[in-house]
């Protein structure tokens, strides 16, 4: 019997949804995570019950072996994976890891209140203080909330259990210390990293406003990459003394999943999304542990609120499982025999394997061989390592292309300032300008944009629009100094202490 469920088929048109209606054209280099998710999710669907209660405990096997990883990373035993960070996981950033944690730690905790086995709990728990480490050491709030959501839901089957046996006091008098405590828990989480939370606020405030420039359809995928920035840009020109001056940066994610499926593919594509996970959540699973799973589920979605889950490869691949764990009400079933079913779903797992490495290998030779340009031209991520190269085949290619199409996909404060270096040494001041103003509005605390509008009016023999820059350089209040932006300002301020000599 071939089983189609209801969320089979709303993924399926939420990924042609995807696919289809596009900001930006189709990027080949990065469609192996398409395949691979494809692949997983499809693989995972064709499971028996009894071995996909075998995959759960894999993937805690798989989030002790991340807990541990922590320990032996915050003890500074080994290495983690960026230089900025101790404590990563097998992650690029403690950020991903803490959601991932967060994630299994909310099943875990739901499956303990649902057995109530003090020897299992016992063991659990201990899983539970390992995981809620991992999750301290990484400092991530998204993960602590993702951790919480487990609490949290087992609070409110308590809250049901109290009001149907009819203790309506003691459920009122729990909901209201389950508010305050909220309350003070979110104060407390805020407090932690107010820039930070600052800064995300700021990013959904704008973020918002592309929203609503096509509500219904959205800019398609790429649309919020393509677009952020120069609204980010129009604010700050609009609002040069904006309270969120200080937490501007140059931003590639909105950091709210949700937010940013609704810019891309608008209400539609947001309504397609929430349904499958509606219809998942509202069906009664088979089993405990796939009940339990449901509560990650909904962990998952707490922490894409305030991160960016589906940026990270891991992260996908474990909302692939997740999805392809979980049923919803069947709307198909097709008698076939068992010869018959085990045909149909060899052939696509083969091709899928097949498609996804030869994807995922072009993805890789991308990365450092420029001649694959027709494959990556719309990845930003490739685009932008290989536009800061000093050497570009000229031949293939010329550089200012490579730089259109680059702050085409992502428009930056970087991208833009290369953009107008280039109108600089094509001696176009006009195009220049713009491109210089463009990114000191985009990201105000950095200094070099308005550095290069220094130089480039000095090298027009305007030195009054010059000094003018230079001294509002000086004032410029800056996030995080380093040696170029010292060097900048050293430049500036020896010019400035000049013309008075001069004018004399």
């Amino acid at each position: 019997m071939l089983v189609v469920c209801i969320h089979d088929i709303i993924w399926g048109i939420f990924v042609i949804w995807i696919l289809f209606h596009r900001y930006v054209p189709v990027d080949i280099s990065s469609l192996w995570q398409y395949a691979i998710m494809g692949l997983i999710f499809y693989f995972v669907r064709l499971l028996p019950l009894i071995i996909r209660q075998r995959m759960v405990l894999i993937i805690l096997c798989w989030g002790i072996c991340e807990a541990l990883l922590c320990l032996l990373q915050h003890g500074l035993w080994i290495q983690s994976n960026h230089s900025f960070f101790d404590v990563t996981g097998s992650f690029n950033n403690p950020g991903p890891l803490g959601g991932f944690l967060g994630i299994l730690c909310a099943g875990v905790i739901d499956y303990i209140w649902r057995r109530k086995d003090r020897n299992t709990g016992l063991v659990l728990g201990s899983l539970v203080a390992l995981l809620f480490y991992g999750i301290l050491t990484s400092e991530s709030r998204a993960g602590l909330l993702s951790a919480l959501t487990g609490i949290i839901v087992c609070l409110f089957y308590q809250i049901v259990l109290m009001n149907r046996n009819g203790h309506k006091k003691r459920t009122v008098i729990t909901c209201l210390v389950f508010l305050f405590v909220a309350c003070i828990g979110s104060l407390f989480l805020y407090k932690l990293k107010p820039l930070s939370a600052d800064g995300r606020l700021f990013v959904w405030f704008n973020s918002l406003h592309l929203m609503a420039e096509h509500p219904i359809v959205g800019w398609g995928s790429g649309g919020w990459t393509g677009n952020y920035m120069l609204y980010q840009a129009d604010y700050f020109a609009a609002h040069p003394n904006s309270q969120f001056v200080m937490v501007a940066d140059n931003v590639s994610c909105p950091y709210n999943e949700l937010l940013h499926i609704a810019v891309d593919y608008g209400l539609i594509g947001l309504f397609l999304f929430m349904w499958a996970v509606i219809e998942i959540l509202r069906k009664r699973q088979s089993d405990c542990f796939l009940e339990s799973v449901k509560v990650s589920l909904l962990a998952f979605l707490v922490f894409s609120l305030f991160s960016y889950p589906f940026d990270v490869t891991h992260l996908l691949v474990l909302w692939a499982i997740l999805m392809g764990l979980l049923e919803s009400r069947s709307v198909i079933q097709i008698p076939l025999s068992k010869l018959r079913c085990r045909i149909l779903s060899i052939i696509p797992v083969i091709m899928l394997s097949i498609i996804s490495a030869f994807l995922y290998e072009l993805h890789q030779r991308s990365l450092c061989d420029f001649k694959l340009y027709p494959y990556f031209q719309y990845n930003p991520d490739i685009m932008y390592l290989h536009v800061q190269k000093e050497y570009l085949d000229e031949e293939f290619m010329h550089r200012s292309k490579i730089l259109e199409r680059t702050a085409f996909l992502f428009p930056s404060s970087d991208t833009y300032c290369w953009l107008g270096d280039d109108w600089m040494k094509k001696g176009n001041s006009r195009k220049a300008e713009y491109y210089f103003h463009k990114a000191a509005d985009m990201v105000p605390v950095r200094i070099e944009p308005c550095y290069k509008l220094f130089k480039l009016h000095l090298s027009e023999g305007d030195s009054v629009a010059a000094v003018c820059i230079g001294k509002d350089v000086l004032k410029k209040k800056i996030k995080v100094g380093n040696t170029r932006s010292l060097r900048m300002r050293g430049e500036i301020n020896r010019f400035l202490q000049k013309i008075p000599q001069s004018g004399q």
